[in-house]
């Protein structure tokens, strides 16, 4: 079904009423009986359901900018937000830490198009590596532990660690995490429209640590990367705090998020989200996510932060590293 509706380049798919519903935005109206048609022969006609949203693709594209942005939406820098176009309510929503008093405005700046929710946000902080360090390590500044995703080099061969721009300041030296600490390297970049930053490091390995508790030595290699897509299965993450988690599933493929505190954002749809597997914790920040594909890693994006609505269900959300990769003109090292 989401190979399907990426076909069609449908906005979203849910589940109501027992059927799994495919949401084409009205511009692509006119393949309804196409998608159906496509549907209808890997489904039972009764569980299936495609239906015509209110918004065009560029509606949506629209919006993820002048409401999915601080400069757009007005939401300051005390608070955090996540935006993405929700297919279940076919509106705009903006999950938010922000009073109702903050948000309240937005949804009369864009009547019947964007939805608000109150939730609560968090933006999450292996042990002793050395040179040359692999991705999924554990990274501090003495003050912060967060996660070292991936490995990564600039035209200039010059070889950096990603995590998340929201860990650490600008030149922060960073060490490994562990009982012996190795110097990673200097924080030379922050990219303030993704949350990712990068960090000098002298020796960098195609591979991340993979395994399930914090003495495990078993990695994996690099095999490159891909983009996230909806309802796509077999995702893990590796990070510092939870280790290896299997069972991820991709929610969201374009999404925009800011913390509170003035910290990076990620914008341009640059964002995806996923569920499954365990909950998420402090230090899992910069955290890569992947699939295997032939006994290697290949990558999606890394781990940034989740939210918790008011029935209690996490939903975790991150970058692409496609998106890393082009901000910075870098290419992901392989084996």
């Amino acid at each position: 079904m989401s190979e399907i509706s990426a076909d069609f380049g449908a906005l979203g798919v849910f589940r109501d009423s027992g059927r799994n519903v495919v949401m084409l935005p009205a511009d692509r109206a006119q393949d309804r009986e196409a998608v159906t048609s496509r549907l209808v022969g890997r489904f039972d006609a009764a569980q299936v359901e495609v239906r015509i949203s209110r918004f065009t693709t560029e509606l949506v594209e629209h919006l993820q900018e002048v409401a999915g942005t601080r400069a757009g939406n007005g939401i300051s820098e005390n608070y955090a937000f996540v935006s993405f176009y929700s297919a279940e309510l076919d509106k705009y929503l903006i999950q938010s830490d922000a009073p109702a008093e903050v948000l309240e405005p937005i949804v009369a700046a864009h009547p019947g198009k964007v939805a608000v929710e109150q939730v609560e946000i968090g933006f999450d902080g292996r042990f002793d590596d050395i040179a040359p360090f692999y991705g999924a390590i554990a990274i501090t500044d003495q003050q912060s532990v967060c996660t070292g995703g991936v490995v990564v080099t600039n035209p200039r061969g010059e070889t950096y660690l990603t995590t998340a721009g929201h860990c650490f300041d600008l030149y922060d030296t960073i060490s490994t995490a562990g009982a012996v600490q190795s110097t990673v390297g200097k924080l030379n970049f922050i990219a303030r429209n993704r949350d990712a930053a990068l960090i000098r490091v002298t020796g960098g390995s195609g591979r991340i640590w993979s395994g399930g508790y914090a003495s495990s030595t078993s990695s994996l290699p690099v095999g490159g990367h891909a983009n996230p897509y909806p309802g796509q299965t077999g995702v893990y993450s590796s990070g510092q705090t939870t280790f290896n988690q299997p069972n991820r599933k991709i929610g969201l493929a374009a999404m925009n998020f800011c913390p509170a505190g003035g910290l990076p954002c990620t914008t341009d749809g640059s964002g995806f989200s996923y569920t499954g597997g365990a909950n998420f914790a402090g230090g899992d920040s910069g955290a890569p996510l992947y699939y295997l594909k032939n006994g290697k890693a290949i990558i999606l994006g890394t781990h940034s932060g989740y939210t918790i609505d008011s029935r209690g269900r996490y939903t975790g959300f991150g970058t692409k590293i496609s998106s890393v990769l082009s901000t910075f003109t870098l290419t992901l090292p392989t084996q």
